[in-house]
């Protein structure tokens, strides 16, 4: 039996080679299996919009708490004049900012998003492969990413969150 399954495995490799079959191909014979869902899903399927989450540089910190707590993602995006993704800001960032500022957050309640925002946050675009988007968030250990389009305005965040769900 043993070598029943060796000798099926060669075949099925020989055809896969001889056949050019890339990981594409599996997901669209294989659409609903885990597997293929992944190779088929692209983050603009499973992104939350940017509405209510693009604030710009010069937004008072006092605006940017009730904007993250309303859309209920854990971050808002700060766009340029151009609408282009300038920074980011986390739920996270917010924390550590309000233990750096313990001895004066006046002065941290007076910024503006563009003072405490991550500037030039990584990025993915809406047509990523959600396994492309997951393996980024790995190697750059970001829990969000922004979505942009061709144009690279965002449309959108990920969490991975949003991820996990899709398997």
């Amino acid at each position: 039996t043993t070598i029943s399954l060796a000798i099926g495995d060669a075949i099925a490799t020989a055809l896969i080679k001889l056949k050019k079959f890339r990981r594409e191909d599996f997901g669209k014979y294989h659409p609903s299996g885990t597997l293929g869902r992944k190779l088929l899903t692209r983050v603009k399927d499973v992104m939350q919009p940017a509405n209510g989450i693009l604030l710009t540089r010069e937004t008072a910190f006092e605006k940017i708490l009730p904007k993250m707590i309303s859309a209920n993602l854990g971050s808002v995006i700060i766009v340029g004049s151009k609408g282009h993704v300038r920074g980011i800001l986390t739920d996270g960032d917010i924390k550590r900012l309000l233990e750096q500022f313990t001895e004066n957050p006046k002065q941290l309640f007076s910024a503006t998003a563009g003072e405490i925002m991550t500037p030039d946050p990584v990025s993915i675009r809406d047509g990523a492969l959600v396994d492309e988007a997951f393996a980024l968030m790995q190697a750059k250990r970001t829990y969000n990413l922004p979505v942009v389009n061709a144009a690279k305005k965002p449309v959108g965040i990920v969490r991975m969150h949003d991820l996990m769900i899709t398997g």
